[in-house]
């Protein structure tokens, strides 16, 4: 009995954090209507799997493996709970991947991207994501329904037979997502070298870009820590299946539940990874405890009332430059800085494109006012030469204005 009751608080501790961590991503995502974009509606998708996971199989888990209850029986209960914990594994799985690719398409094609990808692309994506995995895991479920099971197998036995006829497809599946994730962070860490390449190129300041670059490498970093997680949370109940045959460590009831209970870790380290590594998001968090209900959009760095600094006698007072001189707001500035993943793409992109507008500009005014200057020399010159021909005193006139 002591042993169960710890089975049963693991768990419920599991779940507690898992809903907990990713109901506020998905309560930071509707509270706040500015922080509905590209890459926060793919993580509120995976927020929302992991949310339904820890909703929905974590209890299941703790009545099938801890209290292996008498009612849950036969082959129906075993299809069910098999193609929901299946279903979630995919869900998870495939929303990764599109992170993982979002991140790199974002390294890669930078500004090209930044203005492809929109809100109801992302909408639509996560929509495909769900309608694959659900007519992947429907189309492995047909066979198992002409499978013979007496009506008081118990749960555990049924599912052992289900997972024997599965197991070929999961591990060819999560094959591949290790594969592919592999492939992606080599692509990833190539789309950095080239940005860091083409930034040289650009000449742009050593301060900013040494910033970009570290954004860049944080928010990669970030995901690839998600993805090996997820992936280090199923080792045990790969190797608990390989090790099955064993008969003592077939009915070790401890190690068949941390076989099982670790794949539910990767749910709820999700949020502690994004609370860890972002601080805008727990920035997010601090808004949404303050006003939860209200309608007031997210703000990047929230204004403090610190009160007016005195300045001391006989200093000089600082020096600010007006909008109209080219300098930008300091808020504007940190917006850009602390912007996210999403605006940190394109920021320092941005930046420049404008310093380059702004030059230009200038060069543009210059080289009007150099070609004004020489018409009004010009028409001097023929109102001198008219002159010159009709006076006889334009030669001292010609002669003031070329002193002039």
């Amino acid at each position: 009995m002591a042993s169960k009751i710890a089975m049963t608080s693991l768990d419920a501790g599991l779940s507690l954090i898992s809903t907990i961590g990713n109901g506020s991503f998905i309560a930071i995502f509707v509270r706040f209507k500015n922080l509905r974009n590209f890459p926060n509606i793919l993580l509120a998708n995976l927020a929302a799997v992991d949310f339904l996971n820890a909703v929905i199989n974590v209890p299941m888990h703790t009545l099938n493996y801890v209290w292996k209850s008498s009612w849950m029986k036969g082959k129906t209960p075993a299809v069910i709970l098999s193609s929901l914990q299946l279903e979630f594994a995919l869900l998870n799985m495939v929303s990764m991947f599109a992170i993982m690719l979002d991140r790199f398409l974002a390294l890669y094609l930078d500004l090209k991207y930044y203005t492809w990808k929109t809100t109801r692309k992302a909408y639509a994506a996560v929509v495909l994501i769900w309608l694959i995995c659900t007519v992947h895991v429907a189309l492995s479920t047909i066979p198992l329904l002409k499978m013979d099971m007496e009506a008081d197998t118990t749960l555990g036995k049924s599912r052992e037979k289900i997972f024997q006829q599965r197991k070929g497809m999961i591990a060819s599946t999560m094959a591949f997502f290790i594969a592919a994730s592999t492939a992606f962070g080599v692509l990833t860490v190539y789309a950095i070298y080239q940005n860091k390449r083409k930034r040289k190129q650009l000449n742009l300041p050593a301060l900013q870009a040494e910033g970009r670059i570290k954004q860049d490498i944080k928010a990669a970093v970030t995901v690839a820590m998600a993805v090996m997680t997820y992936f280090i949370c199923y080792v045990p109940a790969i190797v608990f299946v390989f090790w099955s045959r064993n008969a003592d460590i077939l009915y070790n009831d401890w190690i068949a539940f941390l076989a099982s209970f670790c794949t539910f870790i990767s749910s709820a380290s999700n949020p502690i990874i994004y609370v860890l590594r972002n601080k805008r998001y727990r920035n997010a968090i601090r808004q949404l405890v303050k006003d939860p209900l209200g309608s007031s959009l997210f703000l990047e760095m929230p204004v403090k009332n610190r009160g007016k600094k005195q300045r001391k006698p006989g200093s000089a007072p600082r020096k600010i430059e007006s909008e109209e001189q080219g300098a930008r707001p300091i808020f504007e500035i940190e917006h850009k800085k602390e912007g996210g993943d999403h605006l940190n793409e394109v920021s320092c992109q941005m930046v420049l494109a404008d310093k380059i507008v702004k030059i230009a500009w200038k060069e543009n005014e210059e080289r009007s006012c150099s070609d004004q200057a020489c018409q009004n020399l010009g028409l001097k010159l023929e109102e001198a030469e008219d002159q010159d021909d009709s006076s006889p005193a334009a030669d001292g006139d010609l002669v003031e204005d070329k002193n002039i």
